[in-house]
Parts: structure tokens; C-alpha cells; sequence
């Protein structure tokens, strides 16, 4: 099988002191394993931001003094920057209530009003 990721996609692997600090993660925290990699990675590379929407990887990403961000976020950021019209922003907040990933219908609601005020819409 050939390697079909994106070429600005790099695989890095953990050095002993860093697969050390993921296991205690994974027995203090009780993080899964990719959440406290993905952590620990992003403080290692000093990244400029940590994409989870795993609540307690987010919350030890703030301790870590990481940028965290989440889905929700990033559609937001997309739309804000030019990245997403209006339209394609609404139907990735639609498609959020469709996956696993849970997000409060007053969350979405708050969304969906900032998108409208960002693009002079009203419904």
C-alpha cells in the first residue's frame, strides 16, 4: 500500500521523554492515547494552534498553554477569513448535527447567528 497523505503532512515520532510524559497523561488525565500524543506533539513543535474537540484534551491544551480550537471554531475562523461564504459555513454547522461529534442546539443557534451578523443576513 503507498503512502497517499498529502505532502505537507509529516509523520514525526515521539521521543522517549515524550512517550514517557503520554503515558502519564493517559493515567493522570485520562486522556486516550491520540488525544496525549497530539498534545504533546503540539507543545513539542510549538504549534501555532491544537485542534481537538475532545473536552478534556481541550482543557489540558489550555493548562499547556496551547491555542486550542474546535471544530466549530475552525468554521468559524474559515468564514471570518474569506475562507467560507455563508452558505458553505451554515451547511458545516448542519453537517456538525449529523456526526458524532456533539455540539448543544444553543451552541449551533449562537453559531448560526454570528454567521448571519458576519454576512449581513438575517432569516
Amino acid at each position: 500500500m503507498g503512502d497517499d497523505r498529502p505532502r505537507w503532512i509529516a509523520v514525526k515520532k515521539l521521543s522517549a521523554d515524550e512517550r514517557f510524559k503520554v503515558n502519564a497523561l493517559c493515567r493522570t488525565v485520562l486522556l486516550d492515547r491520540g488525544e496525549a500524543e497530539a498534545a504533546t506533539l503540539a507543545q513539542s513543535l510549538k504549534a501555532d494552534r491544537f485542534l481537538t474537540d475532545d473536552g478534556a484534551a481541550r482543557a489540558l491544551g489550555d493548562v499547556m498553554g496551547l491555542e486550542t480550537h474546535g471544530s466549530l471554531g475552525i468554521v468559524l475562523w474559515a468564514a471570518v477569513t474569506g475562507y467560507l461564504k455563508h452558505d458553505e459555513a451554515r451547511e458545516a454547522l448542519r453537517g456538525f448535527s449529523r456526526s458524532s461529534l456533539w455540539i448543544s442546539r444553543r451552541i449551533l443557534e449562537r453559531a448560526n447567528r454570528a454567521l448571519d451578523e458576519l454576512f449581513g443576513k438575517s432569516e
